[in-house]
């Protein structure tokens, strides 16, 4: 079951972290890309944002469906061979 707490939270994170975003507005695409520093935490950013976002989704989709990506509990017939599993 998915726990409203954490959903919330993981959107509070997204929104924080847009937020954030928005310090770099005033800056263009070249000044961002100069400067190794803004590059670097524009990148973090977007990266936590997505990861975040990625994690919400597969959590929806794991629970709506009833379905779980996990490692196959068989032997693989190739090594990390991944499966889905029934809930």
């Amino acid at each position: 079951m998915i726990r409203k707490d954490f959903v919330k939270r993981k959107i509070a994170l997204i929104q924080d972290d847009l937020s954030n975003l928005t310090m770099f507005s005033a800056f263009s695409l070249d000044d961002i890309t100069k400067d190794s520093i803004k590059q670097a935490a524009v990148e973090r950013f977007l990266e936590r944002i997505i990861n975040r976002a990625i994690w919400y989704l597969l959590r929806f989709f794991a629970f709506r469906t009833c379905f779980r990506y996990t490692l196959s509990n068989v032997v693989p017939r190739r090594a990390n061979q991944t499966t889905f599993k029934r809930c």
